[in-house]
């Protein structure tokens, strides 16, 4: 099955990782080289792929940002592409010991026998023997990769679409095959293993957008920013692409380093008070500092930690939620002392990575106050009274007298001014989902109407909302894998599977998929829309103007009328029936459905054909199912979750529509067997 491929192997060494855990100061610098792949201009049975070339660019875009010396290769053949996965290991080779080495490739890919084929453009492939010929093996970028001798190497694939090819493979495995990370690697799939991804509505993959954003996040590591990704993909697919990863890395490793936070100058003109009692702002600063650490993670120990630490604190109701479902997934009602242990482990590992290059005593004050007895306690501490000593000689150098006094003034409107130089940072209230323009609306760079434009939303354009301006009517939403801001008012909330349904029913409109639209998103952002175009294909055809014939031998009977039954039938004929038609190679199957939904009174079933006709998806879930049972596809209720798998095990929203719910037909239509 071929597929797109996105992924990122990063390779670091151990001795590197134990540097970077032990010592506070700054890492030795490392050369950081890319190889950047995407193909989309492919012709025959595969046809052309929209993002794969997009994908690819805005991802060398964002890897040039980190510091990569990118190579990017565009729709290229298979000699192209050996040459430059040729010429990326040798200058892999060349970064010594301290290189970081990361490849990206976004097109079709394919598994044989579970090894993982990287599809050229031109590859001509009928059977399953033809793919060791024609394509690229993923192994031999592994390879080049191992043996450069590098410490670090990163791999994404986004290559995982369903493809038509397959169908004639022996096997008929769907997506990629797992590989593991080779040792000190990290290895990351824009979905599970023998699973299909989708291209998405805008000019970039779900999978790539998400991941750009996740790597440009300051002080984030790869296994938390691919968390992050396999979240927010699965948010934007509606539960139908689950990103995957495979991991042998010894440590953290992060691309984007965190911002040094600055003290204001008040700070050091005014010395620090005598350590005291902990205030409230400490309390806060420390929760802010745990909660930051374990928001992304997935184990249930690290929230329930957090709660026991904090069980009024400002994020409980979310860490509660979080842990209730997590454990609701794994089907833990509660974790053990061993797991909470590990997750304070991993919270407290997380917290200094974010930390340690920092030149702000409060983040080292906050750290020591929630891990006092951890690993980095000692670090944490050396570093504290590092810092505390640097704002005395700061002070000392700021109030040395000038050669002539200085006005009183003078150094109060100094101090002043040094006191609130910014303004308070926005307040965003995070959150995601897809959002669809209800008309033309302008994306700015912050949540103000005088900012920069920095692009535009057509009308019924999707986006990925991430967070809302508190107290405002702005959404900020991730835009070409950068943050922008829209105002709400112009936007409504949709989903990825609506938004695929709705450009479906546009292409190929008809009364019975405009009645099946409506049925399954009865309060949609297209349910109006849908509604109106259901209206019109409902109307009957206005009747053609009736000429006379004219009779040159009697006109006295040229204008007798015909009889009025006769020039009805003529005006309006009967109109015809909508009509599906299936494959009758799935009759026995759709009719043992319709005998079956009879008895089965206490669940939600569906069934839903494709275009062609020749492919139809069925689901049968309980109605006392809760929202985390896969079986009813992962919604907020059993009858929403139904829906969903028959609409998945038949192909997906762009080509497939619900007809009957148990035995009753959505709309009025005749089955046609061919």
């Amino acid at each position: 099955m071929f597929a797109r491929l996105g992924n990122l192997v990063v390779l670091l060494g151990v001795a590197l990782m134990s540097a970077v855990l032990a010592v506070p100061a700054p890492a030795v610098a490392d050369a950081r080289v890319a190889l950047v792949i995407g193909n989309g201009e492919y012709d025959g049975d595969l046809g052309k792929l929209r993002n794969p070339v997009n994908d690819a660019a805005l991802m060398a875009d964002t890897l040039r940002e980190l510091g990569f010396d990118v190579d990017l290769v565009e729709n290229a053949d298979q000699k192209e592409m050996k040459r430059a996965i040729r010429d990326f290991g040798q200058k892999l080779r060349g970064t010594g010991g301290n290189g970081i080495g990361l490849f990206f490739y976004a097109g079709h890919g394919v598994q044989v026998d579970g090894e993982n084929y990287l599809l050229p453009i031109g590859a001509q492939i009928e059977a399953e023997g033809d793919v060791e010929l024609e394509a690229v093996s993923a192994t031999s970028v592994l390879s080049q990769m191992q043996f450069a001798g590098n410490a670090v190497n990163l791999v994404f694939l986004d290559a995982c679409r369903n493809n038509p090819l397959t169908r004639n493979f022996r096997s008929g495995a769907r997506g990629l095959a797992r590989v593991d990370a080779p040792r000190g690697s990290f290895v990351g799939y824009s979905t599970a293993p023998g699973d299909v991804s989708v291209d998405g509505d805008n000019e970039n993959s779900p999978y790539t957008l998400a991941l750009v954003e996740a790597l440009r996040t300051p002080g984030t590591s790869i296994e938390e920013a691919h968390r992050a990704v396999r979240a927010k993909v699965l948010t934007a697919t509606n539960q139908r692409q689950t990103p995957w990863d495979s991991s042998s890395l010894t440590g953290p490793v992060i691309l984007a380093k965190a911002a040094e936070p600055e003290l204001p100058a008040a700070a050091a003109i005014e010395p620090a008070p005598a350590p005291a009692a902990p205030s409230a702002g400490g309390n806060q600063q420390a929760e802010l500092l745990f909660w930051d650490s374990i928001k992304n993670s997935d184990n249930p120990a690290t929230f329930e930690a957090y709660l026991k630490q904090f069980p009024n604190g400002v994020f409980a109701g979310l860490a509660q939620a979080k842990l209730d479902e997590l454990n609701a997934k794994s089907g833990n009602a509660a974790t053990t002392a061993e797991q909470q242990a590990a997750a304070q482990a991993e919270a407290e590992t997380a917290a200094w990575s974010g930390i340690k290059d920092s030149n702000n005593p409060a983040m080292f004050e906050a750290f020591l106050k929630q891990f006092p007895n951890g690993t980095f306690a000692p670090l944490a501490s050396a570093r504290l009274e590092q810092l505390k000593a640097k704002p005395v000689e700061v002070a000392a150098a700021a109030s040395e007298p000038a050669p002539e006094p200085t006005p009183a003034p003078a150094p109060a409107e100094t101090q002043s001014a040094a006191v609130a130089p910014e303004p308070a940072p926005l307040a965003i209230e995070a959150m995601s989902g897809v959002y669809v323009a209800k008309k033309s609306a302008n994306l700015r760079a912050a949540p103000d109407t005088k900012s920069a434009v920095l692009g535009k939303l057509a009308a019924d354009q999707p986006v990925d909302v991430t967070g809302k301006v508190a107290g405002g009517d702005w959404l900020r939403v991730a835009f070409k894998g950068k943050e922008a801001f829209v105002s709400a008012g112009l936007m409504t909330r949709s989903s990825a599977e609506e938004v695929a349904a709705w450009k479906a029913l546009k292409g190929q409109p008809s009364e019975a998929g405009a009645q099946s639209f409506l049925a399954q998103y009865p309060a949609g952002a297209f349910q109006p829309k849908a509604k109106a175009l259901l209206a019109k294909l409902q109307q009957p055809a206005e009747p053609a103007p009736m000429e006379p014939v004219a009779e040159p031998a009697a006109p006295a009977v040229v204008a007798q009328p015909a009889p009025a039954p006769a020039q009805q039938a003529a005006v309006a004929p009967a109109p015809a029936k909508n009509v599906v038609r299936i494959s009758s190679a799935l009759r026995d199957k759709v009719e043992r459905y319709l005998r079956n939904s009879e008895s089965f009174g206490g669940y939600y079933r569906f069934l839903a054909v494709n275009q062609a006709g020749d492919r139809v998806g069925m689901s049968n879930c309980t109605k006392q199912t809760t929202w985390t049972v896969d079986a009813c596809g992962g919604a907020s209720n059993p009858l929403e979750g139904a829906k969903r798998v028959a609409i998945k095990e038949c192909g997906g929203p762009a080509s497939c529509r619900l007809i009957f719910e148990g035995a009753k037909k959505i709309g009025d239509f005749e089955i046609e067997w061919y």
